[in-house]
């Protein structure tokens, strides 16, 4: 993991170097705009991360690629736009929530921002879901999961993930709490499907449409202002708690896509330990070479996995 860890921050800091240099030229890279900033290191950890995590796997667990869970193997689009499509609609159930129960009601701002510009915008936002699933969910996530189980990686990755989460956004115990179980939905999501495409996709969803429809989206930033305006309707007193920064509602309804995936009968089943990848070992099917001479001549014996069982 050590090794892993800084072969992945080597290659990220190069790469986010090589693009500071001609986006900032001379001036301070701190003074960036905190979004060109978040972007810019999304981007380059994408390739940090992976290249790293391909590489551990192969030098130290002796895996092929695609166990990292990242490559278009099986129905990966399905995943993808499956997790999309489930993150936007659980955002929207929000504000569903919200105005049904009177609590806030949201107006289309105007005028609305262009289509190209916001096009980029929920790129860069599903780039940034890439980039955070393959730091949390990705090689750390898996190592761990071999070596000190599911219940412990998945809650210790989510605690990171809640305190990365919080950087730039306001500190409260609800939103922590949300961002909390953000992770271990996302962790559940992994060991469900045995791939990083739905977690990304949730992820991706959820900021998207948090970000288009005005929710607070803790630790990201954006550009352009969000599509709709939410005014709440409810007193000073429960402001703290169904207001920005603290709802409570998301944490409910994060509860309940929680206890949904646990108990689906759809996916891997949570007993399995398929993460350990018994069968894929490379090691295992290496031969197992011998030499040897006869008469000066030298000769090399490669005895098949097959011949050594039997």
């Amino acid at each position: 993991m050590l090794a892993f860890i800084g072969i992945a921050l080597l290659v990220s800091n190069l790469l986010m170097a090589v693009q500071i240099i001609p986006v900032a030229g001379m001036r301070d890279p701190l003074k960036l705009p905190a979004y060109l900033q978040q972007l810019l290191a999304s981007v380059a950890m994408i390739p940090g991360f992976l290249i790293a995590g391909i590489w551990a796997l192969r030098r130290f667990d002796h895996l092929p690629a695609y166990t990292l869970g990242l490559t278009p193997i099986g129905p990966w689009v399905r995943g993808l736009l499956g997790g999309l499509c489930l993150g936007a609609a659980a955002a929207v159930a929000l504000v569903l929530i919200y105005t049904g129960g009177g609590l806030a009601t949201f107006v289309l701002r105007e005028p609305m921002p262009g289509l190209p510009a916001l096009a980029v915008v929920v790129a860069s936002l599903l780039v940034i879901a890439v980039a955070e699933e393959l730091v949390f969910r990705g090689y750390l996530f898996q190592t761990l999961l071999r070596g000190i189980g599911p219940l412990a990686t998945v809650l210790l990755m989510a605690l990171l993930f809640a305190a990365w989460s919080m950087q730039g956004g306001k500190v409260t115990p609800l939103a922590f709490t949300n961002q909390l179980l953000f992770g271990v939905l996302l962790g559940l999501l992994y060991l469900r499907t045995g791939a990083l495409w739905l977690p990304i996709g949730v992820h991706g969803g959820w900021n998207i449409a948090a970000y288009l429809l005005g929710l607070p989206t803790t630790g990201l930033f954006a550009p352009l202002p969000p599509l709709f305006t939410p005014h709440y309707t409810i007193t000073a007193g429960l402001l703290p708690l169904v207001g920005p920064h603290g709802e409570s509602i998301i944490a409910g309804l994060f509860l309940a896509l929680l206890g949904f995936f646990s108990y689906s009968r759809q996916g891997l089943s949570l007993a399995s330990y398929w993460w350990e990848w018994r069968s894929l070992q490379l090691s295992q099917n290496q031969p197992i070479c011998w030499d040897f001479a006869i008469d000066g001549r030298y000769y090399q014996w490669k005895l098949q996995v097959r011949d050594q069982q039997e």
